[in-house]
């Protein structure tokens, strides 16, 4: 398995939570990189999602055109299990279809945004979630938290929470709500009437095409953790930007 320098990006602290973005040469991700990129996140999800029974994991459909994920989440549904649920994005108002001024501002051939952000749920039995992973990941499509109680209890609490300032009804309609992040999310002005839907979640991992990598939002801090398995060394980012650090990662030297 080769090695790969990624990029990791770390972004100030915001009401408590840790934020990094792991970026690879380019994005999506080169083909070459994979493997490595499959193994540096198994490390990361051992450490900060550790126990399946408090986890929630999905893929973006949106993103699952990418690499013929679309064909394997049908191919393997019966053992996925997915169940359609709504990501909502915690830092923009209340999510819509799209609108006339949506479809007149459209420039051809640029693609527009998703009328709903669906995430296929996973759910299965055998909870090896990171069998998924190394099935789909590298793709742009993971998302996946751990939570402080029972997954199906969280999605319970939760719906009504968001129907509360959801207007659209097709959108409020759906069962399950999953917060969407970036690493911006957390330093915006809407954020804090969202916030309370993080209120029992623990870490946050998502392939992020908004930050070009692997978003990590947690608890404590990342910084640590990746320098368990991987020298990092400091670059120079220009002023105000995140610290940045070069993290040549070698999955056959994994400290």
């Amino acid at each position: 398995m080769s090695a790969a320098v990624f990029q990791l990006l770390l972004f100030p602290e915001a009401g408590g939570w840790h934020r990094a973005v792991i970026r690879a040469r380019h994005w999506p991700l080169p083909d070459q990189d994979r493997p490595a990129w499959l193994a540096m996140y198994e490390h990361l999800h051992r450490v900060l999602l550790p126990d399946p029974r408090h986890l929630i994991a999905g893929l973006q459909l949106w993103r699952l055109h990418i690499g013929g994920g679309a064909a394997l989440l049908s191919r393997n549904a019966r053992q996925w299990q997915p169940e359609i649920g709504v990501g909502v994005w915690l830092d923009q108002p209340p999510p819509t279809l799209w609108t006339v001024e949506e479809f007149l501002k459209a420039v051809p051939g640029a693609g527009m945004r998703p009328p709903i952000y669906e995430v296929a749920l996973l759910a299965p039995e055998n909870r090896d979630f990171l069998a998924i992973w190394r099935a789909t990941g590298g793709r742009g499509a993971w998302l996946a938290f751990s939570v402080a109680n029972e997954p199906s209890a969280f999605l319970h609490t939760e719906a009504p929470l968001y129907r509360s300032w959801i207007e659209e009804p097709s959108i409020a309609a759906f069962d399950h709500f999953v917060p969407l992040l970036r690493a911006s999310s957390l330093s915006s002005e809407l954020f804090p009437a969202r916030q309370r839907h993080l209120a029992g979640v623990r870490n946050y991992l998502r392939e992020s095409d908004e930050d070009g990598g692997l978003l990590v939002i947690s608890e404590i801090p990342v910084q640590p953790i990746l320098e368990q398995i991987a020298p990092l060394e400091p670059s120079f980012p220009s002023a105000g930007a995140p610290a940045a650090f070069r993290f040549p990662f070698d999955p056959s030297g994994t400290r």
